[in-house]
């Protein structure tokens, strides 16, 4: 059975089996969290001679591995290699060309390798893509983070992505002299991380809802976040609204995403969902409290039943704008929040998620207004 550590509030769940991946599973905003702490770029460990072990980072295609690495470097201003060993053939690329020099044979590195001082993460990308001759020749770099003619220089780590093995991938099993060379964590796909990201990137809205109505897409073999995310983009590329532009929504969701998204599609316009205001919009209403109201009751129509996929997309769109760290809310806004909290047409499964993601919220804004008493009671 799964048990769930609080280890420094890191949301982690310990498998017992993990035939396909190794490590423990790990959602993004907890991969984040411990590569802050994991990532030693000091020279100390240099210094004494005890090598930092490299973090390889197991997960389906597509779930944001890669993504991730980058977004993490690029917000820090860390230095980035990026390396696909699968693109790897001889091992010339690794170790270099030889060249005499007086009356030795020595090797030129390739240009792969940087030059300059970290910190920076050398990423070794699907790593368990290249061949085996390949990947047994990166030994000596992953344990010493050397090679026999080059050494990585001072402040840089090594990050790995690699793929489970199972036979839904083409991938070289590792053994356990490699495996036992590396830091091991399992990433899983987070709607409430995604839309996050999403928000970020500026999706369009409705492509927004409509992935957290059908989180199920990202769970099938072609449909994954990545190929959601570049169906969004190109409606971003193209500047095209269901309004105007319908059919070829829907044609090109046919072709990206598959004849069964699409026609899920057709019936998520069809039925206005599409529509739903934006949360941030509401909070800032001067009549929030009637519209919010007129709204939620809506959602609780005695005759269709209560649309608890509505909810669903309030309830996600409204933490991930709350989730900006430089996001302060005005004193009308906090007032606003604690009335739709406290709304008998919430329905309490919705009001115990956003309890739980306010309390762990780092805005000390959320984390006061949780402990309102009207509030805590509620969820008591």
């Amino acid at each position: 059975m799964a048990r769930k550590s609080n280890y420094h509030e890191i949301n982690i769940i310990y498998m017992e089996e993990l035939p396909a991946s190794w490590g423990p599973e790990i959602n993004a905003k907890g991969l984040i969290e411990l590569l802050d702490q994991v990532l030693d770029f000091s020279e100390k460990p240099v210094i004494e001679g005890l090598w930092q072990l490299p973090l390889c980072i197991w997960g389906n295609a597509g779930i944001g591995k890669t993504a991730l690495i980058h977004d993490f470097a690029r917000e820090r201003a860390y230095k980035m290699v990026h390396l696909a060993p699968a693109q790897i053939e001889e091992m010339g690329d690794l170790l270099g060309m030889p060249a005499i020099e007086g009356t030795r044979t020595t090797f030129r590195k390739p240009s792969w390798i940087p030059d300059e001082k970290g910190p920076g993460i050398l990423l070794l990308d699907d790593f368990n893509r290249a061949d085996e001759r390949i990947i047994k020749g990166l030994m000596q770099l992953l344990q010493e983070k050397k090679m026999i003619a080059w050494s990585l220089p001072p402040k840089w780590v090594i990050v790995l992505t690699a793929n489970p093995e199972s036979h839904q991938y083409q991938v070289t099993p590792l053994d356990q002299a490699t495996l036992t060379r590396m830091i091991h964590l399992t990433l899983t796909f987070d709607i409430k991380d995604w839309v996050i990201w999403a928000e970020k990137q500026k999706l369009p809205n409705w492509c927004i809802d409509f992935a957290i109505l059908q989180q199920e897409l990202f769970e099938q073999e072609r449909h994954t976040p990545r190929t959601f995310s570049q169906f969004a983009y190109q409606l971003n590329r193209l500047k095209w609204d269901p309004d105007n532009h319908l059919d070829a929504i829907l044609l090109l969701a046919h072709s990206m995403l598959g004849e069964k998204v699409s026609m899920t599609l057709k019936n998520f316009f069809t039925v206005g969902i599409h529509q739903i205001p934006m949360i941030h919009e509401l909070l800032k209403h001067p009549d929030f409290e009637n519209q919010v109201d007129q709204l939620l009751n809506q959602w609780n129509n005695p005759v269709e039943g209560q649309r608890v996929d509505l909810f669903s997309i309030l309830c996600n769109r409204l933490n991930a704008y709350l989730s900006k760290k430089s996001l302060e809310l005005k004193p009308f806004e906090l007032t606003n929040l604690k009335h739709f909290f406290t709304m008998d047409a919430l329905p309490a499964d919705f009001r115990f998620i956003l309890a739980q993601d306010w309390a762990n919220s780092e805005n000390g804004q959320l984390n006061q207004l949780i402990r309102d008493p009207d509030l805590a009671s509620l969820v008591l």
